[in-house]
């Protein structure tokens, strides 16, 4: 399968895609989970969603935003908006309204592009909203719209949260020749599986879709924000990805998260420093000869300057080169007067190409200021506003940014917003954040402040006070009060002169306990090596020294390599749990088993608890300490979580999860009303105990329900004779079970038969498949578990059994009927619609209520914690007074 060349630049990006298509129609375009989209596939569906854009808005060459999830739909519509001659602006569900208003009142764009199910989330806007057309279409014309290779692309806006947004605006002549330079730098052929982590709207997005598309490849889109970094280690093995990019911090996460990735042949890291971590972590995760290429690209120049490591280099110290010049571009390093600096000194980098960006959009003194013509020639420069030096061999090293935007945890931030909400604080006169590097995770966030109090606040208390307003990953690790701010000659503060970070544990609450056995010294000695402070005390709280979720993480990864100890992140939810001493008494035990099947987050005596099933087999439900903050402080919290984490068999159903987590809940509260809730998987094993407690007798004030989908309802009314034939030959409700889920799968695979033929033979295959089934499940009713057991615990291993194990019994559960209230509460970018669910709960349950909360299944939870924890607050305010 030969590909077609795109040296030649004298095209446009549907021309050449186009060029794929005939080719090679049949090869695979694009691979998911979910969808496997061949070329000729995706061609016929974007000129699907084509004619839908043409039909509204005509030939017009104008800016058209899209806001949809990351997936295949995202990628029919920018083929599709692409081939009408216009370009296209992605939009990110994580800006919010106010910047998604700017974003589409600065294009003055009469239509928007969105899902059906996040069209509700959108802001009160002047243009049109257009739904794409949601599958492949099997036959459309096809669009040809005259486009010249100078006409804009797309527009991406890549401004900080504060500000104007600022829109770069680049044309089909410069994407391809970016394609050609990826793809001679990567040496890219059909034969690969080029990864699509970067969401829509983020400009690392084209390199990676555009050099699969355009070379024949194959792109495997994924949305981050919904996986854990173990499932995207799982993802690369199980799609087979060749080649891998993604920004250094994300890179981390997902290595260290998985073992030996035996298909990649490149990994890329782009968007932020590459450190010697970095290659520590190809070398030991990825086969020879696999390669590691580290570079410099930004929106506004696409790929500049590549260097490749292999399993034999070496880096001098922790500055990672970033190589030399691609195909047509050149870099250079100027010192802060404006002439060249120096080899060895740092500068500012500027880009020098015939193929920059064209500008940013109706912003000419923008443009002005970064970008310049070079005389006598087709060349510009651009001031990246990146620092930098030129090593002694030519190479160029890259030093962070010249302003206050860091990346945390794969996110521009600006530092600013950071001291915005911390001078807010009451007593707080003045504030800084300055962000320090550090090997072994992100940035390390310390903040400089003046304080009028008498009494200095201990950071604990500062953090605690700054969650309120902004999330956890620009919470400061340390916090330094100064008697003043120190000024440089022009009246600002002078970063340079503010004292770095020490190793000095930063001011909390607490008073030091020194550790009493050897466990213990060795705890805080791994504590002070992965926090870089000291002294660390038996009583110290890992997150008020600077802990984060990531270092969590590691912090558990490096208890289980000293003590041999595997304990899931559940164990750091409640108060005291992530202590030294705690973790050393478990250390000391050896055995992962929780004492009871129940984690007390806050208890108190006077209110009814609240009983919720985190549903989070993964990460332990870690969320959980978050969203107790944020509920009422005299409300009793107990997280119960998922069977199977603490080593014991798991019951085969959810029904019989419920008896088991009714026993705990008797244990704490006799008798109702009682208040439950459950997320995911957790939801539903909290509806088997509100159906349980109400056979007993007991009154139910509150089942809450979060993204817990009772989509099998469809299920039980299909064969129902199948089910009737089941119990008159003897079969135990779990076979029946399974039966019917075969039965269902064999229909859902009959999906493609799209002709009368193929129904007809369908029809004719049904009562076939009916006797087969049935004399399969008299054999294997007497296999059938009243329990499963995963292999011996070791985490991660254990982790992949407890999914597969769980998916199984989600997979025959059908909800029965319950006779009070459901409760549903849904991310309002989640899928189904909440119309459809609400459906589907209807018919089991009396009642149904609904509520929509901003966010995602994973975003809810995190960034827009305190909504939903607002929302499930006056729930729980209303149960209780009924």
């Amino acid at each position: 399968m030969a590909t077609v060349p795109i040296e030649v630049c004298d095209t446009t990006i549907p021309a050449a895609f186009r060029a794929m298509v005939a080719a090679s129609p049949d090869h695979v375009a694009v691979r998911t989970y979910t969808h496997e989209l061949s070329y000729a596939r995706l061609d016929a569906w974007s000129d699907a969603i084509a004619g839908q854009l043409l039909d509204r808005v005509g030939v017009v060459h104008q800016p058209v935003p899209f806001l949809l999830p990351q997936g295949p739909l995202a990628i029919a519509t920018t083929l599709a908006i692409l081939k009408t001659g216009s370009f296209y602006v992605p939009l990110d569900s994580s800006w919010g309204s106010k910047r998604t208003v700017d974003v589409v009142r600065a294009l003055n764009a009469s239509v928007i592009l969105t899902h059906a199910e996040l069209a509700p989330s959108l802001p009160r806007l002047d243009a049109a909203v257009i739904v794409p057309s949601p599958e492949p279409a099997l036959a459309v014309p096809a669009v040809h719209v005259e486009i010249s290779p100078d006409q804009p692309a797309y527009v991406y806006f890549t401004s900080g949260s504060t500000g104007r947004p600022k829109g770069v605006i680049d044309c089909h002549r410069n994407v391809l020749h970016n394609v050609m330079r990826y793809t001679r730098a990567l040496h890219i052929t059909p034969g690969d599986r080029l990864s699509l982590v970067q969401s829509c709207g983020f400009s690392g997005a084209v390199s990676s879709m555009f050099a699969a598309l355009l070379n024949g490849a194959t792109s495997c889109p994924v949305d981050i924000r919904l996986e854990t970094p173990a499932r995207l280690a799982r993802w690369l093995d199980d799609l087979s990805v060749t080649i891998y990019h993604s920004v250094p911090s994300l890179f981390r996460s997902v290595v260290s998260a998985g073992d030996l990735f035996r298909h990649v042949r490149l990994v890329r890291l782009e968007g932020d420093r590459a450190t010697r971590l970095d290659l520590d972590l190809f070398r030991r995760h990825f086969a020879a000869p696999s390669k590691l290429a580290v570079g410099l690209g930004t929106t506004e120049t696409g790929l500049v300057c590549q260097w490749f490591f292999d399993h034999r280099s070496t880096v001098p110290d922790n500055v990672v080169p970033i190589g030399y010049p691609v195909t047509d571009m050149q870099f250079e390093v100027r010192s802060n007067v404006g002439g060249l600096a120096p080899r060895g000194a740092s500068g500012e980098i500027v880009v020098r190409s015939r193929f920059l960006a064209l500008g940013y959009w109706n912003d000419p003194e923008a443009t002005a200021r970064v970008f310049e013509q070079v005389a006598g020639s087709a060349e510009r420069t651009y001031r990246t506003g990146d620092l930098g030096r030129i090593a002694a061999d030519g190479s160029l090293e890259y030093l962070g940014r010249m302003d206050g935007r860091v990346r945390v945890r794969g996110q521009w931030i600006d530092l600013a917003d950071i001291d915005a909400a911390l001078a807010a604080l009451a007593g707080i006169q003045e504030a800084v954040v300055v962000a320090h590097s550090r090997a072994t995770a992100d940035p390390w966030l310390v903040a400089y402040y003046v304080s009028e109090m008498a009494t200095t606040p201990s950071g604990s208390e500062l953090r605690r006070e700054l969650a309120r307003s902004l999330p956890a990953h620009m919470l400061p690790a340390q916090f330094v009060r100064c008697e003043r701010l120190p000024l440089n000659a022009n009246g600002k503060i002078d970063h340079g002169a503010l004292a770095p970070p020490t190793s000095a544990r930063p001011h909390t609450a607490d008073s030091i306990v020194e550790p009493v056995n050897l466990v213990q010294r060795r705890m805080c000695e791994l504590w002070e090596e992965l926090l870089g402070v000291s002294p660390v005390g038996i009583h110290d709280d890992f997150f008020d020294l600077g802990g984060d979720s990531l270092l969590a993480v590691l912090m558990l990864d490096r208890i289980e390599s000293v003590f041999g100890c595997s304990l899931d992140a559940s164990r750091l939810l409640g108060p005291g749990e992530a202590t030294v001493e705690r973790l050393a008494w478990l250390a000391v035990t050896g055995s992962p088993e929780l004492e009871t099947p129940v984690v007390t987050i806050r208890n108190g005596n006077h209110r009814p608890a609240f009983f919720f099933l985190h549903g989070d087999y993964f990460s332990g439900g870690i969320y959980c300490r978050e969203l107790a903050r944020h509920l009422n402080s005299e409300q009793p919290f107990f997280a119960l979580p998922p069977c199977g984490f603490d080593g014991k068999p798991i019951p085969a159903s959810y029904e019989a999860m419920a008896r088991r987590h009714v026993e705990v809940i008797h244990a704490i509260q006799p008798h109702g009303p009682y208040l439950l809730g459950g997320e995911c998987n957790g939801g539903l094993v909290a509806y088997e105990i509100a159906r349980l407690l109400e056979s007993r007798g007991e009154r139910v004030s509150l089942l809450l329900l979060l993204s817990a989908s009772a989509q099998n309802v469809r299920l039980a009314s299909l064969p129902t004779w199948l089910l009737r034939a089941g119990g008159a030959i003897g079969m135990a409700s779990e076979t029946q079970r399974y039966v019917l889920r075969r039965f269902s799968d064999f229909l859902r695979n009959q999906q493609e038969a799209h002709t009368l033929a193929a129904l007809i033979d369908l029809l004719r295959k049904l009562p076939r498949l009916a006797t087969e089934l049935l004399a399969f499940a008299r054999e294997r009713n007497s296999e059938v578990p009243s329990s499963l057991q995963p292999g011996p615990f070791r985490l991660e291993g254990y982790r992949d059994e407890v999914r597969t194990i769980y998916q199984r019994i989600d997979r025959d559960y059908v909800p029965g009927a319950f006779g009070g209230r459901v409760t549903l509460i849904r991310g309002r970018e989640e899928t189904p619609d909440m119309t459809t669910e609400r459906t589907w709960w209807q018919r089991v349950a009396a009642d149904v209520e609904t509520f929509e909360v901003p966010g995602d299944m994973v975003t809810k939870l995190t960034r827009h914690v305190k909504p939903l924890a607002q929302t499930m607050d006056r729930l729980l305010e209303r149960a209780l007074s009924t």
